[in-house]
This record gives structure tokens, sequence and C-alpha cells, in this order.
């Protein structure tokens, strides 16, 4: 063990390591990532130190005196966030002892540490032991959730049942509605799959989606098809999440894709009918942009990542029978939206956003049919490839005709023009389908 250790500032927080193993830029960049707190500062220690021994402790008294001096610990008492996996497990918990032994309070992970993508925290663990923990110097402690920075709903789900807040352990199995099921944390929300469904590893994309404030995700089904769950399961887990936490859940579905004729396809359609009320949902999971925000990409069975879809958050409301956009992107940049999720083409026709890609059609939309194929707006999603669906009378024809015959025809060109401006993963795997009407 190091005689004495050093500190090394890393953003708002600082990396505590050997003299002799100065630490990694990727090391840093975890603490460099997270946002300042008020009143307390993030520590990383290095795996080869006892975060108990006394160079540690020295280290730390040495960061909370020049924090102190400089006036950047407000007038709270001093806190520490420690980056240290596990450190707020056992009894007592490292944490605890540090806490007492540094005469202040100490937030430490009771579990392991996943970075996410957005460079937040997640906590894992077993056994009940999967969150932040709060040590005071008295040895009291409090749970606060399993993700730093928090989102703004990670408060309302510690006070669900304690059956549905997987934050503080691993999958574990429950019942709803009759039906055994599978709970586990993720950083945007919790993931439901079949009873018995193995914990999941660190490159499974669930794991890549990040937390939004305003959305509580609920991923439904897993990564082979036996892993599907029943439109009752999660009926039964809406209602017994807290109201708050419910107005903002986000259906992610992850079940088979069996193509455009399979069966009743909308899933989340049966979750509002069974609640009769509405029911958010996405086609995909928030995955991290390549600019600032996030993108929805669906997910498909085996872990892996689709395609960026067009609609990003739709509304299922009982008794109709599609899915309302509410979030569109556009689809070529620059285009001016004419009605929510409806983009003018050429004279007479228009490109409406649907959950499984994009539909053009004359500009009197078609009444919407009973079935998939009368209907594009209930086509289900493929979790491969976005959809490109095609109205026209007269499929054979050269020119699309609008089931109104005063509709200008709609040319090919027009068409081929269109596709060549989509996005290049988009069109690379975009796939055509007439409509008839």
């Amino acid at each position: 063990m190091p005689v004495f250790a050093n500190s090394t500032p890393a953003g708002a927080g600082y990396v505590i390591h050997s003299p002799d193993a100065p630490p990694s830029p990727s090391v840093c960049s975890v603490v460099e990532s997270l946002p300042a707190e008020a009143g307390r500062v993030t520590v990383l220690v290095t795996q080869e130190l006892d975060v108990l021994s006394a160079p540690v402790i020295a280290a730390f008294k040495q960061i909370l005196a020049r924090r102190h001096r400089f006036g950047s610990l407000f007038r709270h008492r001093a806190s520490v966030r420690l980056l240290v996996p596990h450190a707020g497990s056992g009894r007592p918990a490292p944490a605890a002892l540090l806490a007492k032994r540094l005469g202040c309070t100490v937030v430490a992970p009771s579990g392991s540490l996943w970075v996410v993508p957005d460079h937040s925290l997640l906590v894992r663990g077993r056994d009940d032991m999967g969150a932040w923990r709060l040590f005071a110097p008295d040895g009291q402690s409090t749970a606060y959730g399993s993700r730093f920075p928090s989102p703004d709903w990670q408060p309302e789900l510690l006070t669900a049942p304690r059956d549905l807040t997987p934050d503080c352990s691993g999958p574990h199995d429950i019942e709803l509605a009759g039906d055994r099921v599978s709970l586990e944390a993720i950083p945007s929300g919790i993931w439901l799959r079949a009873p018995g469904s193995p914990p999941a590893t660190a490159d499974e994309v669930a794991f890549a989606a990040v937390a939004r404030s305003d959305q509580f995700v609920i991923l439904v089904g897993g990564a082979e098809a036996s892993e599907a769950v029943s439109p009752r399961a999660v009926a039964e887990l809406l209602r017994r999440l807290p109201a708050k936490l419910r107005r903002i859940a986000v259906i992610v579905e992850r079940q088979p894709y069996d193509g455009l004729d399979r069966g009743p396809v909308l899933f989340v359609a049966a979750v509002a009918s069974l609640l009769d009320e509405p029911v958010l949902a996405s086609p995909g999971l928030p995955l991290l942009g390549t600019e600032d925000g996030t993108v929805s990409v669906t997910t498909t069975l085996g872990n892996g990542a689709g395609w960026r879809t067009f609609a990003s958050l739709v509304e299922f409301r009982p008794g109709l029978d599609h899915p309302v956009v509410l979030v569109s992107t556009p689809p070529l940049p620059g285009w001016s939206e004419q009605t929510r999720g409806v983009w003018p083409l050429v004279l007479g026709w228009e490109v409406e956003i649907i959950q499984a890609g994009l539909w053009i059609r004359p500009e009197a939309a078609p009444d919407p049919g009973a079935t998939p194929v009368d209907d594009p707006r209930q086509l289900p999603v493929n979790p491969a490839a976005p959809i490109l669906v095609v109205t026209a009378s007269d499929d054979t024809a050269s020119d699309h005709t609008g089931p109104d015959r005063s509709t200008p025809p709609l040319s090919a060109a027009a068409i081929d023009l269109f596709t060549a401006r989509l996005p290049m993963d988009v069109r690379q795997i975009l796939r055509r389908t007439p409509h008839s009407c």
C-alpha cells in the first residue's frame, strides 16, 4: 500500500490515485463528464487503493479543505460523492466508515457502476443492493435511486410499490395480472420480460438507452422471442405505478415481428383498451444522437439496434385503431410541417409519418380501414427496416393516381427523388410497399 496518495483535479471533481500510477484519460473522463453538485464534491478512488487507508483519508481531507478554502462547498456542510463500486454495501459499508472518519456525508453506490453513453452512471447490484446511498457521520443511511444524474422521475419511482422498483436489485420476478414476469432497471426506466430472464450484459442495447426526464420508458419483451410479455401484464404494471410516473410512461415494444400480416398487431392498443385511457409509446429506445439530444432507434431480437425512427412518440387511444403521432422528425432537412406529422410533397400529395415509417398519400387521406392492409397507420414496426407506403388506385400504373380522380397524378420520378434525398442510413434499408384504396 502506498505511503501517499495523490489527488488529480478532473472537471468539478477529483481522482485519488497512487503517486506512481497517474489516472488514465478514460478514468478522468468519468468524473469530468458528471455535473457539479452544490455542497458536494465527486471523488473517484482508483482500484489499487484502499478507500479507508490512511493515505486516501489524508487525500480526502486535503480535497475538502481545498474546496472549503475556495468557498466551492457554499454554506452547506461538506459532502462527498464516492465513485467506488460496492462502497455503499456491506455492514458496515466502507462509505459509512469513510463518512464517520471525514465527519461529512458520503454518497456511494451499493453495487457496480455502469457508465451510460451519455456519461451518466447507473448502479447495478443484486439482493437488494444496487442504489446510490447517502451515509451520515452518525451511521444513518438513505437510498436515492440507481441513476446519477437523477432524472426528474426517479423520486417518483422510489414511491412505487417495492416489487415494482428494480432500481435496488438485478432482474427479479413478480406477478402481474396472473402472469409471471421479470423486471430489471435500465437507465431509461424498467425492462419487462418473461420470468427467469438472465441479467443483461454490458453490450445489451437496452443499457445504451439514456434517461429522459420527460419519459419513463417501459421496455417490453426480450432479445429472444421466448421473452414475450402479454398486454394485460403491461396494463397491470401501469395501473400500479404512481400517477405522476404513469403520465410520462412510454412503452417500447420489443416483441417478435411476424411481417405485415401479423394478426392484431397493435400490442399497445390492447393495453390502452384494457386501461380505457390513452397510452404513450415509441417505436424505439432513446439513444444518444450524434448531436445534442436523443434519437429514437428500434431494437431487434438478438440484441441489435435497428433504424432511427421518424416518429419518436405516439399515443394509442381507446377505440382508435391506429396510433396518433405526437412527436416526429422531418423526413427531409428543412421541411415545414403542414399539420402534425404531415409534410407536403408535390401538388395534391403529402408525406405522413407513421410508426412503421413513411406514407405517401393524397392530401385527402383515405379513411382508416379495419386492418393494417387497409390503414398504413396500423402497420407494425419492423425493427430491421422502415417502410415506405405509397397509395395508389392502380399499382401497375407508372403514375400513381389518388382515389379522387381530381387529385393530380404522382409520378414515379417524384417518389424516386424523394427517397434519394432521405438520410443514407434510412435509404439503404427502406422497403417500399404499395397501398391500394
